[in-house]
């Protein structure tokens, strides 16, 4: 009867941890695919700005042209 019991425990044992490996792996290939989903969503999103991204810097370039100091009144 020792024998059943301490066999039992084991595949208790081994069942848990199995368990808590497929677990761990399924929250691992969730992360995985999240990052891919977010990585696409970003590059999307780049893609359209990049032609308000194109009018954005010569208007940049331009604003910096024209600042011009003001004089200190001190």
């Amino acid at each position: 009867m020792w024998l059943w019991l301490v066999e039992a425990q084991s595949v208790d044992k081994l069942v848990s941890s199995i368990s808590q490996l497929y677990s761990e792996l399924n929250v691992e290939q969730y992360q995985l695919e999240r990052e891919r989903q977010l990585q696409t969503q970003l590059t999307e999103l780049q893609r359209q700005i990049e032609p308000f991204e194109q009018v954005r810097r010569p208007i940049l370039s331009l604003s910096h042209l024209s600042c011009v100091p003001v004089p200190s009144l001190l």
